[in-house]
Order: C-alpha cells, then structure tokens, then sequence
C-alpha cells in the first residue's frame, strides 16, 4: 500500500543518513556527521536512537556539555531506564572521567538487557581501570553465562583472556575452557583472538560436560 511503501522509504533514508553519518565521523568531518544526524531525526520512528549517535559525536568532538543535552533528548521519548540512555550516560561519565558513576550506568544496562555485550565489555573495564580486575572477569563471565549462543563475540573473548592472563591464578585452564565454549556455542566462522591462538591449538572438544545455560561457575572459577 501508499503508507507502507512511504515508511520502508522512510527506514531506507534513516539507515543512508546514519551510514552517511558513520562515514563522516570516522574521517572527523564532525559537521557533516551531525547535518546527517538532523536529516534522520525526522524521519526515525525511534528518534533516541539518533540522538544516541549525536551524543557519541559529540563525546568524540569533546563537547561534553552537548553530550549531556543529547541525552536529555533521549530521555524526553525513551525515558530515564531505558538501556540505550544508560549507556550513553556511561559513555559521557567515562568521558568526564567519573569511572564510578560510569560503572552504574553499565550496570543499569545490564540489569535490562543482560546480554549486552558492549555494556558488559565497558564495565569490565570500568573496574579495570579501579584495579577491580575480580569484578571484570566476573562481568564477562556472568555475560557468557546468560547466552553463550549470542554473547561470544571476538572482543569479548579477547577481553576475557587478557584479564585471565593479569589476574586468575589458572589463566591457561580457563582460557582453554573459553576455546571450548567457542566450539560449542559460538558463531561458525567466528575469529579466535591472538590471545587465544596458542591456546586452540591444543584444546580438543570433549572432557567435561559444560551446560548452556552454566558454561561457568558462578564464582567464576572451573
């Protein structure tokens, strides 16, 4: 119908605004960037998406102060708990330099959405970065443990191994059991990270049964 071929070019203008977008901001044309952003706002039935994106520009311009009206924008239609304004305030508080602050507002993501790999990565850094190394691997591993079908990703697993390496005393054990569970549960063609390369060629499939649903113990230890 009219109403319908109307919206898909609708959605089709949004997603060419927003790769315009994307183009621009990795080449610093920061202006253009945000023209594109103002073109899609319109347009965008979800519009704190777009303003999610103006806010990320503008973190990487450095104009916090717009950042944070950004955000307000996003609140006004989604909301305050709303995962992508969670995430957003996370990114600004890391950007302002409050870790503390940033860890809650990653932590409110994933108490929505609890595989949300991009909140669970920047939290483990988060505590990182407050010498928490603990409370980073334990982060990612309570991630994997929701749904390793969809939360083993190559950052994640690089993440993971490299804190092994800073902070569990079986780090060759566990980095192992994160090559198995690359082999059960995640994507086909997914890249094992240098991290973990020594490491695959020695693992074999097979020992113990590791469920779906606890690939890990919750102490984060085997």
């Amino acid at each position: 119908t009219r109403s319908q071929l109307i919206e898909r070019t609708r959605q089709d203008l949004v997603r060419v605004y927003l790769a315009l977008a994307t183009f621009h901001t990795g080449r610093k044309d920061y202006a253009l960037a945000l023209n594109a952003l103002g073109e899609a706002l319109p347009l965008s039935p979800a519009p704190e998406v777009i303003w999610s994106h103006v806010c990320r520009v503008l973190i990487e311009m450095g104009d916090l102060a717009g950042a944070q009206r950004a955000v307000a924008r996003m609140e006004q239609t989604a909301g305050q708990r709303h995962a992508l304004v969670s995430m957003m305030r996370g990114l600004l508080a890391v950007a302002q330099v409050d870790t503390d602050a940033a860890i809650g507002h990653f932590k409110a993501v994933l108490e929505l959405e609890p595989t949300n790999t991009a909140a669970a990565n920047n939290l483990s850094i988060c505590y990182l970065m407050k010498v928490r190394v603990d409370e980073a691997i334990t982060t990612l591993e309570q991630c994997i443990r929701e749904d390793p079908y969809h939360t083993l990703n190559t950052t994640l697993l690089d993440n993971l191994a490299q804190l092994y390496d800073i902070g569990h005393p079986r780090a060759t054990e566990r980095k192992s059991l994160l090559v198995r569970l690359t082999q059960l549960y995640g994507p086909e063609h997914i890249i094992l990270p240098g991290s973990l390369a020594s490491v695959s060629a020695t693992v074999m499939l097979g020992g113990s049964t590791i469920g779906v649903n606890n690939p890990m113990s919750s102490n984060g230890t085997a």
